[in-house]
């Protein structure tokens, strides 16, 4: 049988193809660019990002490189796919090389360098090859062979004689991603978790003093603590309790319906988001304040609402305490929590800020009640008048005393929040609510005196 004489010509050829298609470069994807789409939802402390990035795939094996920002990203919630027709077709295998991320680190990324050792007290640096380093014990190589063993401590600084020994490259090494394509792609998509992006939700209520009519003024103040440079981007915000939802599921689970973000906010499960129309700006290191809404004539009023523990009175002497001035109001939509700053209007329009609180989640149409410091201005002087037992029950009877000093009538609720307590019974002057607090009305600057018993269960 004959044999087949190949060309030398020929395997050279085909050898050098075959070379060229194994050492092909990656190809490089650049989050960012122009024509990137990117998604936020940005929770309090943390938030995902989605982006679909121009970039050419070919069919088949194909290798493409990234370099994150290793300090924000979190690299184990990072997913890479291209999408078509007949579904997403996800990376095969992604790796990577964690930075240097402290002073041991970064010294041994200067292994092989020529290096200066400065000493404090010493004029004249040590100059040579770092042939060793390790957990701060180097070995530096003099031009003439012979080798100095130092440590390095606080007083020792050494300075690299190369140019640029520490580039990207060691700093920030490439991430590298395999792909397996049916078809070639046109763009890549990535979501991640980057750590250091993150929200504040502040209110402003603006009270006309009797708290009658109200103005409620949403902001979030967006904050962006990464390296990672997002242009032009739609943002939702997310509140509520997430719950103990595994991070490296995050990304890809809430991002999956970040596809269909709109500019309305919604409801998903318990949390609520909160749509900011247009698109927005957030470079490396900055904040945004953006006006979310204006609510307009939400009706509510004020209170005080004092507070105490029966069984903890100290005897039988008088208590002096004050009151926490309260306000109320219906929540006219879904409200996120956070701060407020409370201020009221005078009749010349100027704003006086008057206190502050903490607003919690609250759905549409439900009380939303904001506590500030203490009513200098009402004083209460709580005494127990006499204390009884009964088998198991302990009964307490008192006399408040309360005093307004201020120019206008004020209502106050009276609570007793000892997890014993019974029941409350033998009202004089005051009122039973149906939450069990008593309530009372006192006129501009009167005094008045009210009594009342509590029942309280004894254990055994």
């Amino acid at each position: 049988m004959a044999c087949r004489v190949t060309s030398p010509t020929l395997l050279a050829a085909v050898i050098l193809l075959s070379g060229n298609v194994l050492a092909a470069d990656p190809i490089k994807l650049e989050p960012g660019v122009d024509n990137t789409e990117t998604q936020l939802m940005l929770y309090t402390d943390q938030g995902v990002v989605e982006q679909k990035v121009p970039a050419r795939l070919p069919a088949g094996q194909s290798q493409l490189s990234l370099r994150p920002d290793y300090h924000s990203w979190q690299m184990d919630s990072l997913q890479l796919w291209t999408e078509s027709k007949r579904g997403d077709q996800y990376a095969d295998s992604i790796s990577w090389l964690q930075p240097p991320d402290n002073r041991e680190q970064l010294i041994a990324g200067m292994l092989g360098n020529e290096v200066e050792v400065y000493r404090t007290g010493v004029e004249a640096p040590s100059k040579g090859r770092l042939v060793y380093w390790r957990n701060g014990t180097g070995i530096l190589q003099w031009a003439s062979g012979r080798q100095e063993v130092f440590s390095a401590d606080s007083d020792v600084m050494i300075r690299s004689l190369d140019r640029g020994p520490l580039g990207s490259q060691r700093l920030a090494p490439p991430l590298m991603a395999e792909f397996s394509l049916d078809k070639p792609a046109s763009s890549i998509s990535l979501s991640y978790i980057n750590q250091n992006l993150g929200y504040q939700t502040w209110y402003q209520l603006i009270t006309d003093g009797e708290g009658k009519g109200m103005t409620l003024i949403h902001d979030a103040l967006l904050a962006n603590n990464s390296d990672s440079d997002y242009r032009q981007v739609a943002i939702q915000l997310a509140s509520g309790d997430t719950g103990a939802v595994p991070q490296v599921m995050m990304a890809r689970s809430y991002a999956a319906g970040m596809a269909e973000m709109d500019n309305q906010s919604q409801r998903r499960g318990d949390l609520y988001f909160t749509a900011i129309p247009g698109h927005h700006d957030l470079p490396p290191r900055s904040r945004q304040k953006i006006r979310l809404s204006v609510m307009d004539d939400l009706k509510g009023g004020h209170y005080y609402q004092y507070r105490f523990y029966g069984q903890s009175q100290p005897g039988n002497r008088p208590v002096q305490g004050h009151p926490t001035q309260m306000i109320r109001f219906n929540a006219p939509t879904d409200l996120p929590a956070g701060r407020v700053r409370v201020f009221e209007e005078d009749s010349d329009g100027r704003l006086f800020m008057t206190g502050e609180s903490l607003l919690e989640q609250s759905a549409a149409g439900s009380q939303v009640l904001l506590g500030q410091g203490e009513a200098y201005t009402v004083e209460i002087e709580r005494s127990r008048l006499d204390v009884r037992q009964q088998v198991n029950q302990l009964i307490v009877s008192w006399q408040l005393v309360i005093r307004n000093r201020k120019k206008e009538m004020v209502q106050l609720r009276i609570m007793d929040e000892d997890r014993d307590l019974l029941r409350v019974d033998q009202l004089k002057g005051v009122e039973l609510a149906d939450d069990g607090a008593l309530t009372v009305n006192l006129s501009a600057d009167s005094e008045k005196k009210v009594f009342f018993s509590t029942v309280y269960q004894r254990k055994q």
